[in-house]
C-alpha cells in the first residue's frame, strides 16, 4: 500500500481566489501556480523555466498541471491512447477509469508515449472528469480544486521526490516497462493511478494517460514445498468441499496448475485426454510450471468452510525472464463452489488448460471457449474446459475471473465469466 507521501512542491490553493469554470478563475489559477497570467493551451515545456515571479517551489510538476486546468466538470475519463498509455498486468480492456486487480507479490506495468521522455505517475482520489485541460484532457484522479491528495509515485522530472525513484523515462522506441516484486501487504488496498508524459510537442506539453484503480489483494497462507511435476495432499479443516458429487475432506494441491480430488497426479502435459481419464480435477492453469524454480504456492483454510490456492509468480519450465510469471487464485467452498481468477493479466504461459473435470472418464465432453461460456449449463458430469494454444486460442482470461457453481444433485455446473 503506497503511504501518504507530503509533497514538499505542492502549493496550496484558496478556494477564495478560484471560480470554478470562469476565465477569471483560470487565469488566477496560473497566476497563483506560476507566477504569470498565463492563458490555458499557451504552449510551455515544463523543461523550461518559467516566466514572471513564481517561486522555485511552484515551477514543479503540481503547478504546472494544476495551470493547464481549464474547468472542472463532471465528464467521461481519459482513454489510454498511443501517445499517453498506463497499463498495469497487461489488463486495458477500454473500459476507463481500468479497473485491475493484482495478487501480491509481483506485477507488471508498462508506459507508452513519445520517445525518449520523462513520465510522471500520480494517486489521488478517483475524481473522474473532475478537470478539463486546454487540449481537453481530462484529469480523473485528485480532489478538485486544490488536489492536495495527489501523491507523486514516480517522477522522471525528480526522481528523488517520489515515492519510487525509479528512471522514469520512455526508451527510444517510447516504451517503460516495469515489474513490481513487492510484498504481500497486510491487507487489501485501492490505489487510483494516473499517468503524465511530458511532451513538449503536445498542446498542453504532456499527455495524460487513463486512469487505473489498481486493487492490490494479499494472497496469505501456508507456503507448500512443491518440487517440479509434485503434488503435496492438504486436510481440510473442519469441513467438507462436493465435488461432482462426491464430498473430500482433502485435496491434492499440484506444481503443474491443478488441484485434484482423491488422487494425486504430476502429469504434466495439458491435454483433453488427461483432463478427461485423469482424477477429478479443477485446472487453474494447467501447464508445465515449476514453483522448485521461482514463485510460491500458498494454500489457506479459513477454517469455516473456504480454502484458497495461490499460486505467485510461477515459472515455466521452459520460458526464463521477468514476465515468466504464472500468478492464479483459486478458491473452493464447503457449497461446493468454484471461482478461478488471473488478476495479474498477462501469463508467461500461453497455452494452459483451464477448467473443472469429473474425471475418470465420465465425460468426453469437446472443448469450449470459456470466455465466451457465461452461464453456460453443463450437463450431469459434464468437464467446462478449454485447451489453449499459441496459435489459434492463446490465452486471454488475464484479468478476468471464472466461477462454477453446482446445480441439481451438485454433479453439473453453471458456467459464469466475470
Amino acid at each position: 500500500m503506497l503511504p501518504e507521501l507530503q509533497a514538499p512542491f505542492l502549493h496550496p490553493l484558496s478556494t477564495r481566489q478560484l471560480k470554478r469554470g470562469t476565465s477569471a478563475g483560470r487565469q488566477e489559477l496560473c497566476r497563483l501556480y506560476d507566477g504569470t497570467y498565463a492563458k490555458p493551451g499557451r504552449p510551455r515545456t515544463p523543461l523550461e523555466p518559467n516566466e514572471g515571479k513564481g517561486s522555485d517551489e511552484m515551477k514543479s510538476v503540481t503547478s504546472v498541471l494544476l495551470c493547464a486546468l481549464c474547468t472542472w466538470s463532471a465528464a467521461a475519463q481519459e482513454p489510454n491512447t498511443s501517445g499517453g498509455l498506463l497499463v498495469f498486468a497487461g489488463v486495458d480492456d477500454g473500459s476507463y477509469p481500468l479497473q485491475v486487480t493484482v495478487l501480491e507479490p509481483s506485477f507488471t506495468m508498462d508506459v507508452t508515449g513519445a520517445p525518449s521522455l520523462p513520465f510522471t505517475l500520480f494517486t489521488g482520489g478517483l475524481v473522474p472528469g473532475s478537470a478539463i485541460t486546454a487540449a481537453l484532457q481530462l484529469v480523473d484522479v485528485g480532489t478538485p480544486p486544490a488536489y492536495s491528495d495527489w501523491v507523486i509515485v514516480m517522477d522522471g522530472l525528480n526522481p528523488a521526490g517520489s515515492f519510487l525513484n525509479f528512471f522514469a523515462f520512455t526508451d527510444a522506441s517510447g516504451s517503460a516497462s516495469f515489474t513490481f516484486p513487492s510484498g504481500q501487504p497486510a491487507s487489501a488496498s485501492t490505489v487510483n493511478i494516473q499517468g503524465v508524459i511530458w511532451d513538449p510537442a503536445h498542446p498542453d506539453t504532456f499527455d495524460l494517460t487513463a486512469a487505473t484503480q489498481l486493487s492490490l489483494q494479499p494472497c496469505t497462507g501456508t507456503p507448500l514445498a512443491l518440487g517440479d511435476d509434485a503434488f503435496v495432499q492438504v486436510v481440510f479443516s473442519s469441513w467438507t468441499f462436493p465435488f461432482y458429487g462426491t464430498s473430500y475432506t482433502d485435496a491434492f494441491i499440484g506444481s503443474n496448475g491443478y488441484v485434484t480430488f482423491g488422487a494425486g497426479d504430476t502429469g504434466f502435459i495439458q491435454s483433453e485426454i488427461n483432463h478427461q481419464s485423469g482424477p477429478p480435477r479443477i485446472a487453474d492453469f494447467w501447464d508445465d510450471l515449476s514453483p522448485n524454480l521461482q514463485g510460491s504456492v500458498m494454500f489457506n483454510d479459513d477454517l469455516v468452510g473456504s480454502a484458497t490456492v495461490c499460486r505467485l509468480g510461477v515459472a515455466h519450465f521452459a520460458v526464463a525472464g521477468p514476465y515468466a510469471l504464472n500468478t492464479t487464485r483459486l478458491g473452493i467452498d464447503t457449497f461446493g463452489n468454484i471461482l478461478i481468477d488471473w488478476p495479474n493479466g498477462l501469463q508467461s504461459s500461453i497455452d494452459p488448460l483451464v477448467g473443472i473435470s469429473p474425471g475418470t472418464n465420465l465425460s468426453n465432453a469437446p472443448i469450449m471457449v470459456l470466455s465466451l461460456g457465461n452461464g453456460y449449463l453443463g450437463a450431469v458430469n459434464e468437464s467446462i474446459y478449454e485447451v489453449f494454444n499459441n496459435t489459434t486460442r492463446p490465452f486471454n482470461l488475464g484479468g478476468r475471473a471464472l466461477s462454477f457453481t453446482p446445480m441439481g444433485s451438485g454433479d453439473q455446473y453453471r458456467l459464469d465469466v466475470q
